[in-house]
C-alpha cells in the first residue's frame, strides 16, 4: 500500500506542474492502470514499472499536447556523438522521500525543451540495485539503458560520470549530484530515529525536544548520495577519490566546469577546498534545500543560450531565488555560486589569521588575559545563527565580521588586517548568493565550528589535515577556553 501511495503521489506532482493540466484526463487513465499493476505484480516490480511508465507518460504528454507550444524553434536532436556546447549530467540518487521530486525535475527539463547544442543525461536510482539512464532532448525523455549498480557509491558515481561525459562530449561540462547531503560531516545511521544524523549533534547545546521538530521538517528537504536499503553513502573522502579518477580517466586532467549539489548543506569552505582541484565552480546551499531543488526549467533555457560557466553558475543562483521567493512561505532557502579558483587564497588568509590569534593566545601569560582572547572568540561563536538541524555549521562571513567588531572594541588592531584580507578573499570566492528572509545570515559559505570540538570524521577530511582550522578548533572551542 505504501508503494501504491508513492506512485499515486507522482500524479499529485504532475498535477502541480502547469503544463500537465490539459492532460490530466490522460493521467487519470494511467492512474487506473496502477491498480491493475499492483494486483498483478509484486510491490517491488510494481514500483519499477510505475517509474518507467510515468516517464513514458510524460514524454507522450509533451509530444502530443505541447509540441508546438513549448518546443524551441529549430531544435536539432541529432547531436549524440558530436561535440555539443554543454553536457549536463544529473546523478539522481532518489529514495522513498524524493521519487516525486525526481519526476518533477525531469519533467521540468523536458518542458523547457532541450536544443541540439546541449546534452542532458540523467542516471536515476530509485529502487534496489537498478539504475535507469535517460537522455532528454527536445521535449522527449528517452531511456538509454538500465544498469546494475555495484552498491559501492564511489564506483557507481564514477561509472555514471564516465558514461555521461565519454558518450556525450561537449565543450563545457556540468554535473549535478542530486540527493541528501550533510556537508563536511559524514553522518551516522540512527536506529532510534530511523534516519541519518550528524555524528556530533550531541556536542551542541540543543535539546531533543528542539531537535525532533527540525528532523520532522527536514523530511521535506533535499538533504549526498545515500543508499537507503544498504545504509551506505558517498563519504567526503570517497567524493575526492571519485573526482580524482574522473579528472584523470575521463577529462584528461581537465576540470569539470561546474559541480552543483542539489542537496542540503553542501556550500561549505571544506567542500569547496576538496573539490577545487577538479572543478572551476561549485553551486550549493548552506541550509537545507527545499524538495523542488534547482529550477531546472530555467537552467535548460540558460544553457541553450551557450552562456559561459561563470554566467551559468550565477544564473542558477538567481533563478533559485526567483523560483522560491514566491513559493517558500517558510522564507528559509539559500543558494551560492563559488569560484573555486580563489579558494586557496581564502585558505591562506584564514591560516594567517589563525596564526595571529595563536600568537596572541600563546603570549598571554596571565590566566585572565589568556581567558580574554578565548572569551572574545567564543562569544562570537556563541552568537552565530544556526542552519537547518546542523548547529555545527556557521556562516564564515558572519563570523569574520563579528570577530572584527569584537577586536575593534578590544583594541587589538594587529588582528584586523588579517580579518580584512580574509574578507577580501571571500568576496572573490562567493560570486553570487541569495537567501530567504529566514536565512538572512547566510552569505555564501559555511564552515564547521562546533561549540565544543570532539574528534570525529572531520579530523580526516582534506581541509582539516592540510589547513590550520583543526588546530583553531582545538584551541578556541569550549573545552580549550575554560572559565
Amino acid at each position: 500500500m505504501v508503494l501504491f501511495s508513492v506512485a499515486k503521489g507522482f500524479g499529485v506532482i504532475l498535477r502541480g506542474i502547469q503544463v500537465f493540466n490539459p492532460v490530466i484526463a490522460s493521467f487519470n487513465k494511467f492512474e487506473n492502470k496502477l491498480i491493475n499493476w499492483r494486483k498483478n505484480f509484486g510491490y517491488k516490480r510494481f514500483l519499477l514499472i510505475t517509474l518507467v511508465s510515468l516517464v513514458n507518460f510524460n514524454v507522450n504528454a509533451f509530444e502530443t499536447e505541447f509540441n508546438n507550444q513549448i518546443k524551441p524553434e529549430s531544435i536539432n536532436t541529432n547531436n549524440l556523438n558530436s561535440e555539443a556546447d554543454w553536457t549536463l549530467f544529473i546523478y539522481m540518487e532518489s529514495d522513498k522521500d524524493l521519487n516525486d521530486a525526481a519526476m518533477k525535475n525531469m519533467a521540468d527539463i523536458a518542458r523547457a525543451g532541450v536544443p541540439g547544442n546541449i546534452n542532458v543525461v540523467v542516471q536515476l536510482h530509485a529502487w534496489q540495485e537498478i539504475a535507469w539512464r535517460y537522455r532528454i532532448s527536445g521535449n522527449s525523455i528517452t531511456l538509454d539503458s538500465t544498469v546494475d549498480l555495484t552498491l559501492d557509491p564511489e564506483q557507481d558515481l564514477f561509472n555514471g560520470l564516465s558514461w555521461a561525459f565519454k558518450k556525450h562530449p561537449s565543450k563545457k561540462t556540468m554535473t549535478v549530484l542530486w540527493n541528501h547531503g550533510f556537508g563536511i560531516l559524514d553522518p551516522v545511521w540512527s536506529e532510534h530515529d530511523e534516519r541519518w544524523l550528524s555524528e556530533n549533534l550531541q556536542d551542541m547545546k540543543i535539546t531533543r525536544s528542539k531537535l525532533l521538530p527540525d528532523i520532522f521538517e527536514h523530511k521535506k528537504h533535499r538533504g549526498v548520495l545515500f543508499y537507503p536499503y544498504t545504509k551506505v553513502f558517498l563519504t567526503n573522502s570517497g567524493m575526492v577519490n571519485v573526482f580524482l579518477r574522473v579528472k584523470s580517466e575521463v577529462f584528461n586532467s581537465k576540470k569539470i566546469n561546474i559541480i552543483s549539489f542539489d542537496a542540503c548543506r553542501m556550500a561549505m569552505v571544506e567542500i569547496g577546498y576538496q573539490l577545487s582541484g577538479f572543478a572551476n565552480f561549485l553551486i550549493g546551499s548552506q541550509d537545507c534545500e527545499l524538495k523542488d531543488g534547482c529550477d531546472y526549467f530555467s537552467l535548460i533555457r540558460n544553457l541553450s543560450c551557450n552562456y559561459s560557466p561563470v554566467e551559468i553558475a550565477k544564473f542558477v543562483v538567481k533563478d533559485y531565488e526567483n523560483y522560491y521567493k514566491p513559493r517558500a512561505a517558510c522564507g528559509r532557502y539559500t543558494q551560492s555560486a563559488i569560484d573555486l579558483n580563489y579558494i586557496d587564497e581564502l585558505i591562506l588568509n584564514l591560516d594567517n589569521l589563525i596564526n595571529a590569534l595563536n600568537l596572541i593566545k600563546d603570549s598571554e601569560n596571565s590566566e585572565n588575559k589568556n581567558k580574554s582572547i578565548c572569551e572574545i572568540v567564543r562569544n562570537v561563536r556563541r552568537n552565530m545563527p544556526e542552519f537547518c538541524s546542523m548547529p555545527s555549521y556557521i556562516d564564515i562571513y558572519s563570523f569574520l565580521i563579528a570577530l572584527k567588531d569584537e577586536f575593534v572594541l578590544a583594541n587589538l588592531a594587529n588582528i584586523l588586517e588579517y580579518i580584512d584580507e580574509s574578507l577580501l578573499s571571500l568576496s572573490k570566492v562567493v560570486i553570487e548568493n541569495v537567501s530567504g528572509f529566514k536565512s538572512g545570515h547566510a552569505y555564501g559559505l559555511s564552515i564547521y565550528y562546533p561549540y565544543d570540538y570532539k574528534k570525529c570524521s572531520y579530523a580526516n577530511c582534506m581541509f582539516a589535515t592540510k589547513t590550520l582550522w583543526l588546530s583553531f578548533l582545538q584551541k578556541f572551542s569550549n573545552s580549550s577556553c575554560i572559565d
